[in-house]
Order: C-alpha cells, then structure tokens, then sequence
C-alpha cells in the first residue's frame, strides 16, 4: 500500500530522512501515544535551526552503555550528537516500527520545541524554555534514579536550552526588524 509523504515533501525532506527522523522516535519514545509529539519536536526544531537533543543518538555512539549515559557521552563530537549539531543525523539510528514511520509522516500539530523524560518514560513537552526549565525541575522533584546523573543531565539539558533560547531570541528579533523593513 502507498503511504503518504506529502508532509515530508513538503519540508524537502527524502524517504532517507523520513526513517531516520522515525528511528529516533522509535527509540525516544516509550509512550505510544507520544510518537507524533516527539516527531512535532524534531519537526520543529527542524524549522527553527535548532539542535534536536535526542537523547537516543547520544545512546547510539555511547561507547560503554553499561554505565548509561554519563555526562563526557553528551560532549561526543560526533555527526550523531544531535545536543551538539544541527540538523538529522546521518543515518537511522535504529530500524522504526510502522507507528514511529507513521509519526515521522505524520507529527502532530503542536507547537512545542522542547521534552524531557521522566522517570516512568512519559516525557513532559514544553513550547518555551521557560516552560522547559519548569518541567525538568519538576521530572529533578520526583528522580529516583541515580541523582548526581540525574542533576548533571539536568545542567547539561539547561546549557543546550540557553543555546536554543538565545537562537530563539534572535531569530524573533530579526523576523521583527524584518517586518519593519530592515533588510540584513
């Protein structure tokens, strides 16, 4: 049967860039019912320039998974580290499940740039950082895991949202100049 990639078209992106963006819902999201909204993220990191923080590609070039994701593996500069570098990563990181290519094909409406996981793998999705930084102190509130790992994450995660709330900012500033015909 024929599937429909008018969305991913749309957005100039190949069948090649549609799996990858699915194999990282496929191993993000551990909630069903979150895959369109984790592929709205990317999507509109995507448009906004930003990285795309997937926690799932640092997993995919971790060099010792048996100790989880410490904080040296977010620093990997690496094409994979999508906390690092703009854009898709270079290949799939994990072959998708039909539900997460149909996400990939189909994210939802929404308007949020930002996620993060809680302990139970529901994440908690924010449109702003402001809304962002409420969330991970909220998901720091109820960390049973491992707490240092859990707060060094949590700088880490606030370090990346500067970058993208102060990318934010000047995108909006420019698009207001814009808009009052100054030309750059």
């Amino acid at each position: 049967s024929q599937v429909d990639q008018s969305y991913a078209r749309e957005k100039n992106l190949t069948t090649w860039d549609v799996v990858t963006i699915a194999s990282m819902i496929e191993r993000e999201a551990q909630v069903p019912a979150e895959r369109k909204l984790v592929a709205a993220v990317i999507y509109n990191r995507l448009e906004e320039g930003m990285p795309l923080g997937i926690d799932a590609t640092i997993g995919y070039i971790d060099p010792d998974p048996s100790n989880g994701l410490p904080v040296s593996d977010f620093e990997i500069d690496s094409p994979y580290n999508t906390r690092l570098h703009t854009g898709l990563p270079p290949t799939p990181i994990a072959s998708p499940g039909i539900p997460s290519l149909r996400a990939a094909l189909n994210p939802a409406d929404v308007p949020y740039l930002f996620f993060v996981a809680g302990q139970d793998g529901r994440h908690v999705f924010s449109r702003t950082y402001g809304e962002h930084l409420r969330a991970i102190a909220q998901v720091r509130s109820t960390c049973a895991f491992d707490l240092g790992c859990c707060l060094a994450r949590v700088g880490l995660d606030a370090r990346i949202a500067n970058a993208d709330g102060a990318r934010l900012a000047e995108r909006a500033r420019q698009q207001r100049l814009a808009q009052a015909g100054h030309t750059f």
